[in-house]
């Protein structure tokens, strides 16, 4: 392969034929290695995710053991806020991935719509319910009739019209009332009323479960979804974590969509 020319050394015709392949093999093993490296890098990265409590405490716990039995180095920072928290977070970079509930795409944030920044698609619909005291006026009636709740105090986990607080605006919006909101999170609630997921993590002997009148046909149901970014590209690990969701979010409906409160 080689021959020594006075000081020199150069390639003989055989080395000359086989440099180009020598020279390609070493590039791949390099290229190789900076995949390798890479791989092993997003394994071991954070997921940073802002999510509802509810899927916080029941819902991801399951999907990100799954997960980790293929990415066993990867971890996840998890948060868990309310819709408007949820989505500004991912808007800012915050968090890669958020699970929220309702909102429109012509919601406004302070870096522009929900349409021209974020992708979502719906993971499963959960059931909804409203509660009050047990000494709440309301909740000594057997049956109520929906106009009722326009004019009782509102006390939403936080104030705005996304998430579950869009059901009760929606719902006074049709008497051409506005919700009666008052302090945010669950203070008295002989006070006032509440909306809360009819999911199994709730549980009190002080609260409970208000009977509507269902010929009046409210949805009582909101939309869980899965929130990134259209600006910036996802962790591979991130990507790997959202797939995962949306693969088996058919599943997650008939699982997750049917857990009842039982007050």
């Amino acid at each position: 392969l080689f021959k020594k020319v006075g000081r020199n050394v150069t390639l003989t015709k055989y080395g000359e034929l086989f440099y180009p392949y020598a020279k390609q093999a070493i590039e791949s093993i390099d290229n190789g290695i900076i995949a390798f490296n890479k791989l092993m890098k997003e394994d071991t990265s954070n997921v940073f995710i802002s999510c509802l409590y509810c899927v916080y405490s029941f819902f991801l716990p399951e999907k990100i053991l799954q997960f980790r039995k293929i990415h066993e180095k990867c971890k996840f920072s998890i948060e868990y806020k309310f819709t408007t928290a949820i989505l500004t977070d991912v808007l800012d970079g915050h968090s890669e991935l958020g699970i929220s509930s309702s909102f429109s795409p012509q919601d406004v944030f302070s870096s522009g719509t929900a349409f021209d920044y974020l992708e979502w698609k719906p993971l499963y619909q959960e059931p909804i319910c409203f509660i009050a005291g047990k000494n709440h006026p309301l909740a000594k009636k057997a049956l109520i009739d929906p106009a009722e709740l326009c004019d009782v105090p509102f006390i939403p986990y936080h104030k705005s019209k996304l998430g579950t607080n869009k059901v009760i605006y929606d719902l006074c919006g049709k008497y051409g009332k506005k919700p009666n909101m008052v302090a945010e999170g669950y203070s008295d609630m002989n006070e006032g009323i509440a909306i809360v997921p009819a999911s199994g993590y709730f549980r009190s002997e002080q609260v409970v479960k208000l009977n509507i009148d269902p010929s009046a046909n409210i949805p009582m149901t909101r939309v869980i979804n899965l929130v990134w970014s259209k600006k910036r590209r996802l962790s591979r690990a991130a990507k790997g974590f959202r797939d995962l969701l949306l693969e088996q979010a058919k599943n997650d409906q008939a699982m997750y969509g049917m857990r009842e409160l039982k007050l």
